[in-house]
């Protein structure tokens, strides 16, 4: 797309490109479909990788809730729910870092900014969280830290910082700390 910027492109391109050599290596389309959902302009392409991806019999439980965000973000409540499962089968599976991460996201995007901060709590405490969902689940926790229902600023700004000393040439954290961290910004 037009307006993806230049490592966004970037990113995308590569994922392609490994899953058109190895499109039944599992790694190779959850990395593409994990650039794509951070893109999030081609939702069509999207969903066709996260298809290709839980068809493949070495998907894991975390690429059934990733597609269960997918779904949830396009509006699609009934197949987000038949995708996440029973909640026992999601709540055995919380120790794997990438159930507890994607989990995250599908409360974010309930607003239930709690159990959001409990599910990036779980993956952040996994030390097998890669580098760059441990910046998103920081990022996101810090975000979620901030709502009016929750206001924990102090980790809030603990969180961002965190996640801009992970990725020091992203604005984007250090730009949700300026405005927590800022008396202007959020009142205290």
């Amino acid at each position: 797309s037009a307006s993806r910027s230049p490592r966004a492109a970037e990113a995308v391109q590569l994922g392609e490109r490994l899953v058109a050599e190895q499109p039944n290596d599992a790694a190779a389309v959850r990395a593409l479909a994990m650039a794509l959902l951070d893109v999030g302009d081609a939702p069509e392409r999207t969903a066709a990788v996260l298809e290709q991806l839980l068809a493949l019999p070495d998907c894991v439980p975390g690429d059934r809730v990733m597609a269960a965000v997918f779904a949830q973000q396009r509006g699609q409540h009934a197949e987000s729910r038949r995708l996440l499962g029973d909640a026992e089968d999601v709540t055995q599976d919380l120790d794997q870092a990438d159930v507890a991460f994607w989990l995250g996201f599908w409360r974010q995007n309930r607003q239930d900014y709690f159990g959001a901060i409990a599910a990036f709590d779980r993956a952040l405490a996994n030390p097998q969280l890669d580098e760059e969902r441990r910046y998103f689940a920081l990022l996101h926790r810090g975000w979620c830290q901030t709502c009016p229902e929750v206001s924990r600023l102090r980790e809030a700004e603990e969180d961002l910082l965190q996640a801009a000393a992970l990725r020091p040439a992203y604005g984007t954290a250090r730009l949700l700390w300026a405005s927590v961290h800022s008396p202007a910004g959020v009142a205290r």
